[in-house]
């Protein structure tokens, strides 16, 4: 596999964490939080958000968490993808790695 290709593979997986967590970000937003904070009492379910309780159903409830989860997944798989980018863009003969550039004398 050519480096170009790793390259192009590794800002797939990282854009897909990246998109991952703005999805899971805007649904709590939009839903009034996550599972993942939240709780079932007496069998309602509920979504919570900086202690705000909101109650949702079983699905919506199952989906929150489910994406929240999928985010302790997502996150390191995307963070490992970054450092082997950074690290194969860098070791490229003739490519810095968006280092800054000395200019001038001295």
């Amino acid at each position: 596999m050519s480096n170009g290709t790793k390259l192009l593979l590794l800002r797939g997986v990282i854009g897909v964490a990246i998109l991952n967590f703005a999805v899971f970000y805007l649904m709590a937003l939009y839903l009034g939080g996550d599972a993942e904070n939240g709780r079932v009492q007496a069998g309602h379910f509920y979504l919570a958000s900086h202690g705000n309780l909101t109650e949702v159903s079983k699905a919506i409830f199952s989906y929150s968490l489910f994406h929240s989860r999928s985010i302790w997944i997502t996150h390191p798989i995307g963070m490992i993808a970054g450092y082997f980018y950074i690290r194969l863009k860098r070791d490229q003969p003739g490519v810095q790695a968006d280092r800054p550039q000395k200019v001038g004398p001295g």
